[in-house]
C-alpha cells in the first residue's frame, strides 16, 4: 500500500484543562516524520465532546497524511508507541479517500487555510451502504467540487474507514468521515452558490434516479446516522506540499 489515497485517522478525548499539554509528547515525533518527508501533514481538529448514550466521549480528530509512496501502516508503527504514553487516544483507523474528495487546500494555498470546519462522523447502514456510497461518488463529489472550485469552501475531504488499527473506547462505528473547511465571512457566498447552481445539482440527482437534490438529502435519513459538529483546527504541522495527484 504505497500510494497517496490513504491516511491515518486518530480519535482522541482531551479535556479542555489538559489540551495544552496532553499531546506535547507526540509533537517531536510528528515533526521528525515531517522533516524526514514520511508524512505530508497532520490536520488536527478539536470540538465539543460528542458521545453516544452509553459510549465514550471524544473531542478531537487528527488526519495524518503520509507522503507519496509511504506505507501508512509503517507510519502508524512509528507513532504508536508515542501515542500510547500520552493517554486519551480512543481509536486509530486506516482511511481511504473517497473518489474525487481529496480537496485538501484552497486554491490560494496554505495562506488561506481555514480555521473552522464542519466534521461529520457518519454511520451508514449495512443494508443500504452500497447505495449511500454511490450517492457520495456520483452526487456529493461533483456538488462539493462546485463549492470548492468557486472558493465558497476552502477544504473538502471525504474518507471511508478501511480498517481499525487500534480501538480502545466505545465509540460509534462510523465508516465515513467528512471534513469541510469554511470561513464564517463567506456564509452568504455559500448560500448564494447553492441557489446559483441548484439546477446543476438537481441534474446530478436525476442521473442517479432522484427527482431533485433535496430528495437525495432526504433519502440519506434512512441510510445513515451522523454526528455533526463545528471544529477548530490547530495549524501545527498543517503547512505542507500535497502529494502528486492531490488538488492544490
Amino acid at each position: 500500500m504505497t500510494d497517496n489515497t490513504h491516511a491515518i485517522g486518530l480519535t482522541w478525548y482531551i479535556p479542555k484543562n489538559r489540551r495544552r499539554h496532553s499531546t506535547k509528547d507526540v509533537e517531536p515525533n510528528l515533526t521528525a516524520l515531517q522533516v524526514s518527508k514520511r508524512i505530508a501533514a497532520v490536520l488536527r481538529f478539536s470540538h465539543k465532546p460528542l458521545k453516544e448514550s452509553d459510549g465514550n466521549p471524544w473531542t478531537d480528530y487528527w488526519v495524518i497524511v503520509p507522503a507519496l509512496d509511504v506505507n501508512p501502516d509503517k507510519v502508524w508503527q512509528e507513532i504508536k508507541t508515542v501515542t500510547a504514553t500520552v493517554g486519551g487516544l480512543l481509536r486509530a483507523e486506516l482511511l481511504r479517500i473517497q473518489p474525487g474528495m481529496d480537496m485538501y487546500y484552497p486554491h490560494g494555498g496554505a495562506k488561506n487555510e481555514p480555521a473552522w470546519h464542519v466534521v461529520e462522523y457518519v454511520v451508514s447502514k449495512p443494508e443500504t451502504r452500497s447505495d449511500y456510497y454511490k450517492d457520495q461518488y456520483e452526487f456529493s463529489q461533483p456538488v462539493i467540487r462546485h463549492f470548492w472550485e468557486d472558493n465558497a469552501v476552502e477544504r473538502m475531504l471525504g474518507f471511508e474507514s478501511e480498517r481499525l488499527l487500534e480501538d480502545k473506547g466505545s465509540l460509534p462505528q462510523w465508516d465515513v468521515i467528512h471534513i469541510t473547511g469554511f470561513k464564517p465571512s463567506r456564509l452568504i457566498e455559500i448560500v448564494w452558490h447553492l441557489l446559483r447552481f441548484l439546477p446543476a445539482f438537481n441534474g446530478y440527482a436525476r442521473k442517479i434516479g432522484y427527482e431533485s437534490a433535496i430528495e437525495v438529502l432526504h433519502s440519506w435519513g434512512k441510510k445513515r446516522t451522523k454526528f455533526l459538529v463545528i471544529a477548530r483546527q490547530d495549524h501545527a504541522h498543517a503547512v505542507w506540499h500535497p502529494p502528486r495527484g492531490h488538488d492544490q
